[in-house]
């Protein structure tokens, strides 16, 4: 477990694909949502990929 100062965190308006690239340069697997200094959500590398794969199959941006 890393101590909470290197928990890896993105803002809400972060483009999910940055998300992911940033999971896996820093090899994490869980990135945590942060707004106004309070944890929004958490996401796994794996449901940003799920993610990532219904836009691009339903042809969204």
């Amino acid at each position: 477990m890393r101590p909470f100062t290197e928990v890896r965190t993105v803002t809400p308006d972060t483009p999910a694909i940055e998300a992911v690239e940033m999971m896996s340069r820093e090899d994490i697997n869980q990135l945590s949502v942060v707004s106004n200094g309070h944890v929004e959500r958490v996401f796994t590398r794996a449901q940003l990929l799920r993610f990532l794969q219904l836009h691009a199959e339903l042809g969204l941006r």
